[in-house]
């Protein structure tokens, strides 16, 4: 399943990701009211982006963070715009996202090997986050350290390549 930017109702605009991201977090924190989530705006952080997908992504990733997190850590998550790309970065203290996991961490029906975690997952989460990244002409990545945390970390060029 690729996601195709000239379809599925993509809505491309001028936004402001620190903005998409308060209401997101916002939502969030009514639906876990039990469990802190920051979050840190940095610098102009205006692109043409799609809210509707953005704000998917970012609560897709904070679901992941809050669930496969350390029970009471906080989940931390910051925007970052400066120069040509914006970057978003969601961080939990939770134990490591096994090594042999990392290569296929996106792919559909993929889970990171926690599923006592969350047994009921379908493990498409990081699978559409990617995707919505990709129709975004952006990137994501992980890093998942034992003893630190995860950290996925989304960089989007204020400007995406449309498809023509």
């Amino acid at each position: 399943m690729r996601f195709d930017s000239r379809c599925a109702g993509v809505r491309f605009g001028w936004e402001a990701l620190g903005e998409i991201s308060r209401d997101t977090v916002d939502e969030l924190r009514v639906a876990w009211p039990d469990h802190p989530i920051e979050l840190e705006v940095h610098g102009d952080a205006h692109g043409e982006w799609d809210p509707a997908r953005m704000s998917q992504t970012i609560a897709n990733l904070a679901t992941n963070a809050i669930t496969y997190g350390e029970r009471g850590a906080a989940v931390q998550i910051s925007v970052e715009g400066d120069g040509g790309d914006v970057q978003l970065k969601v961080h939990n203290f939770g134990p490591a996202i096994p090594p042999d996991m990392m290569p296929v961490l996106f792919q559909p029906f993929r889970r990171a090997g926690l599923e006592d975690r969350s047994p009921s997952g379908l493990g498409l989460g990081l699978h559409i986050v990617e995707q919505i990244v990709r129709a975004h002409s952006g990137t994501v990545s992980v890093e998942s350290t034992a003893g630190e945390g995860t950290t996925f970390t989304v960089r989007l060029p204020r400007a995406p390549a449309h498809p023509q």
